[in-house]
């Protein structure tokens, strides 16, 4: 009987120190803190989703909406992706007049702050310079705001892009 109980404790022993001994998958799920430079260079870019302006945007042709995506961004854009690099290079990719070739238009990007973007061209493609108030930035939605004139208004345009997938 002493045989079976010490044989029984060894094996228990054994076992215990082998599962003390796994790897903890749990831990492994936990997220880890990325940076808002790490959120915004993922690889595939960022594709155009949503643009809102406040007040509503008039463009040339008469049309006032408060969502640019009928007013503001030309139909080709809409399929545009945003490339920020870790160089704090940044590209913007468009098939806009060129059919089905690409124009990559440069430019670059620099953290003023935690939620302040400097962008030099090519945000949507146009010479620019600005810097953007990041709202909400994570692996789901890169979202910014920054206010435009037109000359006579001003206008605080939102602008969302998501994860090319």
């Amino acid at each position: 009987m002493k045989r079976v109980i010490l044989s029984l404790t060894a094996v228990a022993m054994v076992i215990v120190v082998l599962t003390a001994c796994t790897k903890d998958n749990g831990r492994d799920k936990i997220p880890k803190n990325k940076t808002p430079e790490e959120y915004l260079t993922i690889n595939k870019g960022w594709r155009l989703s949503k643009g809102m302006s406040t007040p509503a945007y008039t463009n040339n042709s008469g049309y006032t909406d408060i969502d640019l995506m009928n007013v503001w961004f030309y139909e080709c854009e809409l399929n545009d992706i945003l490339v920020f690099k870790v160089d704090n290079r940044s590209s913007l990719i468009s098939t806009c007049g060129t059919g089905i070739k690409q124009n990559e238009a440069n430019g670059t990007w620099n953290f003023i702050s935690k939620n302040q973007l400097e962008l030099r061209n090519p945000i949507f493609g146009y010479e620019m310079y600005d810097v953007v108030t990041v709202e909400t930035l994570n692996d789901n939605m890169f979202k910014f705001s920054f206010t435009w004139s037109d000359g006579t208004q001003v206008y605080t345009f939102r602008i969302t892009y998501v994860p090319v997938r």
